[in-house]
């Protein structure tokens, strides 16, 4: 799972409802559209989860991008 977020602290209760709730998963975390890109060349994603806004960009270009690396 890849986490799209740009505030660290936002982070923890999405990583913390989703093992309550008794999902296995491991993820990793973007935090911009530079790390994003990098992220996303290196690895495959079952999901993403992303703040609507970020600082640099947003979920719709975050979309965008995905798609473009064909996942």
């Amino acid at each position: 799972m890849l986490i799209l977020e740009h505030i660290k602290e936002d982070v923890a209760p999405i990583v913390s409802t989703l093992k309550y709730s008794g999902i296995k998963f491991t993820y990793h975390v973007a935090d911009s559209e530079v790390n994003y890109r990098k992220i996303i060349k290196n690895n495959i994603y079952d999901a993403i989860l992303s703040d609507y806004d970020l600082a640099d960009f947003n979920v719709f270009q975050a979309l965008k991008l995905i798609k473009q690396s064909g996942q």
